[in-house]
């Protein structure tokens, strides 16, 4: 399946058995502030791994050099954490239909909230950024 393939299941799997209305509003205000604290996290660990802040002006010249070898660009960088994040829904929706495809489609359908209100904030962020450029 793809990515998009992938999405539209899991919309309207949840729109289909009317899964949101099982979930409480502060359950979706915690998923949402909860997936928000995760990107950012796993955005500043791509950024700190892709253009390390330490090394770069060491005493040591080899240090420094192979510091300076192992560090990204910009644009480099900025590609590395769009697609860190991004494999949410990719890799997510197959592992749950692998987990719970015992369960009915309601049940599943509960389950993959969160991963969808995650690729609904990347999407968000993702415009977001593109419009302060």
């Amino acid at each position: 399946m793809t990515r998009i393939a992938h999405s539209r299941a899991a919309f309207s799997n949840q729109f289909a058995t009317n899964a949101f209305s099982t979930v409480s509003g502060a359950s979706i205000a915690m998923t949402v502030v909860l997936n928000l604290v995760l990107y950012l996290f796993f955005t500043a660990v791509c950024i700190f791994i892709a253009r390390p802040p330490f090394g770069r002006k060491s005493a040591q010249p080899k240090v420094s050099a192979l510091i300076k070898r192992l560090t990204f660009d910009k644009q480099t960088t900025t590609a590395i954490c769009f697609c860190a994040a991004a494999k949410g829904l990719v890799v997510a929706y197959p592992v749950l239909e692998i987990l719970y495809g015992g369960y009915n489609a309601r049940e599943r359908a509960i389950v993959s909230i969160p991963m969808v209100l995650y690729q609904g904030e990347l999407l968000k962020s993702g415009r977001r950024m593109k419009a302060d450029r």
